[in-house]
């Protein structure tokens, strides 16, 4: 088997193993800290499984987030001798030391469309697979829109702690 069919194999199987959707860094970071392969030959992949249908990606703002599709399931379930107990160690293990990252990355959602007046915001926070929050909002212009969203992701608790408290009163 060539290495490029194995790779495919192996992102499969990362995706299927992961309970919460993975972005492209986090599906890099595996592939480059267990010194499988780099960020182009990652990118081929992704590609090439999104066009066979066996993935789905799913755009937020600045990152692409990665499922398995019911097709890429089957197609891994008839593929998944090829992967050696070795490499599905690393893939347990890779999940394992970065589930909280991992589930701290997907859980805060940030997206924003163009509207008549201006540009609609819509921002979210689960745990547990529950909502904390789900807030849309209008915002005037694609560079407020585009700010709201990049602090979301490092501004998050701090803001739904600052609505909790004035709300509260």
């Amino acid at each position: 088997m060539d290495t490029d069919t194995l790779y495919k194999i192996m992102l499969m199987k990362l995706l299927s193993l992961s309970p919460e959707p993975l972005s492209t860094s986090v599906i890099t970071d595996f592939f480059s800290k267990k010194n499988y392969t780099g960020y182009f030959t990652v990118q081929k992949a992704l590609y090439e499984l999104k066009d066979q249908g066996f993935i789905s990606p799913t755009e937020e703002f600045s990152r692409t987030y990665y499922v398995l599709t019911d097709a890429g399931s089957s197609a891994l379930s008839s593929l998944s001798d090829r992967i050696t107990k070795d490499i599905l160690s690393d893939i347990e293990s890779y999940l394992r030391e970065n589930q909280k990252e991992i589930r701290a990355e997907s859980s805060l959602q940030a997206t924003y469309d163009a509207t008549v007046s201006g540009f609609s915001v819509r921002l979210t926070k689960t745990e547990n697979n529950a909502k904390i929050i789900d807030l849309t909002f209008p915002v005037p212009t694609k560079e407020s829109a585009e700010n709201i969203c990049i602090n979301w992701k490092s501004h998050s608790d701090e803001a739904i702690d600052s609505l909790y408290e004035t709300l509260i009163r």
